[in-house]
């Protein structure tokens, strides 16, 4: 049987989530709107697809490329809110043992369920060995006490994976999973935002939460081995998820513009062009992973460019219009508010390319970078 191009992959996923574009692009709007709508989002079409994203260790990673960036081309707000088991999949598939991947996967399957990746703290953004917040062991399991910040989905998370640190050390930190639905200890808020309000971006109050032994991620795995499983891989993985996000934006934002007649085909053109180039390099990094290559920082510089794409694609749109054509038309500033956002998400522009850099300088450059 004849391998899947990613053109054949693309066009099989437009048309297998074309029902979800109209309500889904609705709800988006209203997500923004009123982020409490996001749980409104089980009842789309195709949604049970998407929630179970990621459930099977050997889900296609390109598939999954190619499916948000059709989200992103319906709303930014959908993408972003929709629930699954999103980046704690990847944390259960590296550290979860069988019975724990087994209660999870039989969570996220019985109906769209929301989880988040509790990693980041106000004093030291995602850099895992200056965590603040601690596990400490207790008779029977653990006792969490910390704080998170700038956490996708909190507010609205059926299941959480929170990081702390159990012990001095790079070796220290350690993944935790659970439902927090009830959980003394637990609290968690949303944080105001300005654009894409379907992040839930929260902040997580964690207060003598009581666990037990089983809820404690990677026992079984050696302290080395579950510190190289857990945080990086997972970021890296999601980071081209993220720039298709940001590149279905830019698609459905230059189709638009097409259709009002705002800018000509030639115009578009280039910006088509560029869109469709970081698309194919993210399904390439995709398809890398599923072939079993260690992602590393080329996801980020992908995410970082495809995002500069998106924004200077709407920024250009915006140069060239007058202004009683921004007032008549709020989608023009909600491209704008929404494309500025990805920035600050898996990381900022700067950071990406010093990291790449550094990697570059060490081992080369990436053959098609």
């Amino acid at each position: 049987m004849s391998r899947e191009t990613h053109p054949q992959l693309l066009a099989r996923v437009r048309e297998e989530f074309a029902a979800l574009h109209a309500p889904g692009r609705a709800i988006g709007q209203a997500i923004s709107e009123d982020p409490d709508a996001t749980r409104t989002l089980s009842g789309l079409p195709c949604i049970t697809r998407i929630s179970r994203l990621g459930l099977a260790a050997d889900d296609s990673m390109a598939e999954r490329v190619a499916i948000y960036e059709t989200l992103g081309h319906a709303d930014p707000n959908l993408a972003a809110a929709v629930p699954g088991p999103v980046m704690t999949g990847f944390v259960l598939h590296a550290l979860a043992d069988r019975s724990q991947l087994s209660a999870c996967q039989d969570l996220f399957a019985a109906a769209p369920s929301w989880s988040c990746f509790a990693l980041t703290e106000r004093n030291c953004g995602t850099d895992a060995t200056a965590l603040e917040t601690t596990a400490v062991a207790v008779d029977g399991g653990w006792k969490l006490d910390g704080h998170k910040y700038m956490v996708g989905q909190g507010v609205v998370a059926d299941y959480i994976v929170v990081f702390a640190r159990t012990g001095p050390g790079p070796l220290g930190v350690e993944a935790f999973g659970f439902c927090p639905a009830a959980q003394p200890g637990f609290s968690a808020s949303r944080l105001p935002l300005t654009g894409l309000a379907g992040t839930n971006l929260s902040q997580i109050s964690l207060q003598g939460v009581l666990l037990p032994d089983s809820a404690r991620l990677g026992a079984h795995l050696k302290p080395s081995e579950r510190a190289r499983r857990s945080v990086s891989a997972t970021l890296d993985a999601m980071r081209p998820c993220l720039g298709a996000v940001a590149l279905g934006h830019g698609r459905a934002v230059l189709e638009r513009a097409e259709a009002e007649q705002l800018v000509s085909r030639e115009w578009a053109a280039p910006y088509k062009l560029r869109l469709a180039a970081l698309l194919n390099w993210a399904l390439r990094i995709a398809a890398a992973r599923d072939a079993g290559t260690v992602l590393a920082r080329e996801a980020g510089l992908m995410k970082q460019s495809a995002t500069a794409a998106a924004e200077a694609l709407v920024s250009a749109l915006w140069a060239r219009l007058t202004p009683e054509a921004l007032v008549s038309r709020p989608w023009l500033r909600r491209a704008w508010r929404d494309a500025g956002a990805f920035e600050y998400m898996e990381g900022l522009s700067a950071i990406h390319r010093v990291n790449a850099a550094g990697e570059f300088r060490a081992s080369g450059r990436p053959a098609g970078v």
